[in-house]
């Protein structure tokens, strides 16, 4: 083979090898085509700050005792992604995944006065689990042919499980105890209504992640996310979140 003849070969070689937009270098001594499908794991954890509405209604004396307007938590998620790429620039994402969330919610606290006595300050606190299988289709794209890419995806949330306790505190002054046997700094109310969770939650979000090649057919994606719901968690008040998140996947051509 002249020598001429073997640089175009090299040359062939390598504009396959980034018809992905990854400059892989696989050998030449065997033909190369670009994966189309990828699949991967992905892992993700962020900050969620929580607007609701969420009355809690006294059962004895029949009204509102305290409302829960912000809350914040951590969710966590960890799932299965896969990825066709229908253009060298451009793909469709399915996923499929478990997320877990635990949600504290804090009513501004209460003064009680005393006659003589210091004034006891107690707080209403909702503490909110959820686990979640987590389903979502999108799309993503390379920006200006670059390693980064953005990401659209509309994810739905299928409640798996979820638990609240519903809890009266006293802040202070610290001699001061519930009449309970025995006597305690927390009183455990009913959750009813403030624990009625949806049991599927549609979820929105945008991507940013940059593709960082590893060896020929696998790449790993760290990624920044933002989400919103698109509707209540709650089955009978407001109650939206909005999650900002990190992440890392790992992929694999097939």
């Amino acid at each position: 083979m002249s020598r001429s003849a073997c640089y175009l070969f090299m040359v062939l070689t390598s504009a396959a090898a980034v018809a992905q937009q990854i400059p892989w270098n696989p050998s030449m001594r065997q033909p190369y085509s670009a994966p189309r499908i990828f699949v991967g794991l992905d892992a993700s954890v962020g900050i969620a700050r929580h607007d609701a509405h969420l009355q809690y209604l006294d059962e004895l004396y029949g009204i509102p005792c305290c409302t829960y307007d912000a809350g914040r938590s951590t969710p966590l998620s960890i799932g299965v992604t896969a990825e066709y790429w229908v253009l060298p620039t451009s793909a469709v994402t399915f996923s499929v995944g478990i997320r877990s969330e635990s949600t504290r919610f804090e009513a501004t606290p209460s003064v009680l006065p005393r006659n003589g006595l210091p004034p006891v300050t107690t707080q209403y606190v909702f503490d909110s689990q959820a686990e979640w299988l987590a389903l979502g289709i999108g799309a993503k794209t390379r920006l200006f042919s670059s390693p980064l890419t953005i990401a659209a995806n509309l994810g739905a949330h299928v409640r798996l499980g979820s638990g609240a306790i519903h809890r009266e505190v006293i802040l202070g002054p610290n001699d001061f105890y519930f009449v309970t046997d025995p006597p305690a700094k927390e009183y455990q109310l009913p959750a009813v209504g403030l624990s009625d969770i949806s049991t599927v939650v549609l979820r929105p979000s945008l991507a940013i992640a940059y593709d960082v090649p590893l060896t020929y057919g696998y790449y790993l994606a760290p990624s920044i996310r933002i989400e919103t719901t698109a509707q209540s968690i709650s089955q009978r008040y407001k109650w939206n979140s909005t999650v900002l998140s990190v992440g890392f996947a790992f992929y694999k051509g097939l």
